[in-house]
């Protein structure tokens, strides 16, 4: 009698752990396919770099963020991606190749690859201004001069590696060797004038990675060489 007591005692105990396990798997397990509620960052200017954060429910860690669908014909990730539960943080890096408009988000939980939850409200791109050129300082060179000038304007940026490009109108034989984005007014180029360019009054075209550009004629004279 008192073995049957204490077997049917440890069937119980096992019954308990048993489903005790079970409910500890159901909530920590796999939490299913994410919910998106809300976002913070929801407009965002072509080539751009924006924190941004997803409201939401279910997310996991590990989980993908993706900005637009293969029928709109690109997407981008969003990385440094951290997951809180009812929370995702990341960087959101818009190229200068999108068109702009509304973009969907989307987001994959790593149990659920096949499963992503979707907002097609999502981010807005926004288009940006063409820069504007103000002044060239120093605003003359040499023939064969090497030198460095500053531009004034507005709208200047870059993207990863890639920076505004300079011109000074065709046929003009003037190398651009470097160009540095200091802030959206103002840009540091270094150059290389020919040291056959025709003397004269140079024009100069910048041009954002989104391909907008900007002319302003007779910004930058060449003087002929001193012997």
């Amino acid at each position: 009698m008192k073995k049957l007591f204490i077997i049917q005692l440890v069937a119980v105990f096992v019954i308990c752990s048993v489903a005790v396990v079970n409910a500890g798997s159901a909530k920590h397990g796999p939490s299913g396919k994410p919910v998106i509620k809300t976002m913070a960052s929801n407009a965002v200017k072509v080539g751009t770099v924006k924190n941004m954060k997803i409201m939401g429910k279910n997310f996991e860690q590990g989980a993908t963020v993706q900005v637009g669908t293969l029928e709109e014909g690109i997407t981008f990730a969003v990385t440094e991606v951290s997951v809180d539960g009812k929370k995702i943080k990341g960087t959101l890096s818009v190229p200068p190749s999108v068109v702009p408009g509304r973009k969907a988000i989307s987001v994959t939980n790593p149990s659920y690859p096949d499963n992503p939850a979707v907002s097609k409200k999502g981010v807005k791109i926004i288009k940006r201004p063409a820069p504007s050129i103000g002044e060239v300082t120093p605003d003359s060179a040499m023939q064969g001069e090497t030198v460095d000038i500053s531009i004034t304007g507005g709208n200047f940026y870059g993207y990863e590696e890639l920076t505004p490009a300079l011109s000074f109108g065709e046929g003009t034989v003037i190398t651009v060797n470097s160009v540095l984005v200091v802030s959206s007014t103002l840009l540091q180029a270094n150059i290389t004038v020919d040291p056959l360019e025709a003397v004269g009054f140079k024009s100069l075209t910048v041009t954002n990675p989104d391909g907008k550009s900007k002319t302003k004629d007779d910004v930058i004279s060449v003087t002929a060489a001193t012997l």
